[in-house]
């Protein structure tokens, strides 16, 4: 799951570690705690298959900040990125590694996302970076989880027997936990099936092709 929310940060921006440990907390919930000694490993996975390249930059200097204007291209984005690290760790500023997602990283990304293998918490990061699938993975994503939990109450059910009453009623919680998440997932899919307008759109203009008199 860590690798996994880790691309997906950084597939939105490049992300030094202190800032990805942060973001990290948001995204994984308040149950969840990342250390250093866990993300940094991970990283260096990552870094070893190809899936994220680290570049070197400096820390900011209130003084004065090396801008450049944006080329609109990636490679030539990396490679001043990476120049004004060199710059700025040279001029005895203390350097530190920033973290960008690869063209492998972004595959990467997307095969970890369409799955629903896991647990119940790594299925939830799933969904919170679900964006970055297409619409017709994004469904079939939400219905595969759909017929999976459904088949576990099924077996569920199945498997009742004669329990002592405190296993029957922690049995009852798990179940209730179940039908909470089909509930979930069937609003998932009903937001994928019949997409809202966004905010302040007004569907009557929008077919009129015009606004009221």
């Amino acid at each position: 799951m860590l690798e996994l929310a880790v691309l997906g940060l950084l597939h939105d921006s490049d992300l030094h570690g202190y800032e990805l440990k942060k973001r990290l907390a948001d995204l994984l919930g308040p149950w969840s705690t990342v250390s250093f000694g866990s993300l940094y490993p991970a990283l260096g996975r990552l870094e070893r298959h190809g899936l994220v390249a680290v570049m070197t930059s400096a820390e900011p200097s209130e003084k004065s900040a090396d801008v450049s204007p944006m080329s609109g291209s990636l490679g030539a984005e990396l490679a001043a990125f990476r120049a004004r690290g060199r710059t700025r760790a040279a001029g005895g500023r203390r350097a530190r590694k920033v973290y960008a997602i690869t063209d492998a990283g972004r595959a990467e990304l997307r095969t970890l996302i369409d799955d629903t293998s896991g647990d119940d918490r790594t299925f939830a990061v799933r969904v919170a970076l679900a964006g970055h699938l297409g619409d017709d993975e994004r469904l079939a994503l939400f219905r595969r989880r759909k017929a999976a939990v459904l088949g576990r109450l099924d077996q569920r059910s199945a498997d009742e027997d004669a329990i002592d009453p405190y296993r029957r009623r922690s049995r009852a919680f798990q179940d209730d936990r179940l039908r909470s998440e089909l509930t979930w997932l069937d609003e998932l899919i009903a937001s994928e099936l019949h997409p809202q307008p966004p905010a302040g759109d007004d569907p009557a203009l929008s077919t009129s092709g015009g606004s009221p008199s």
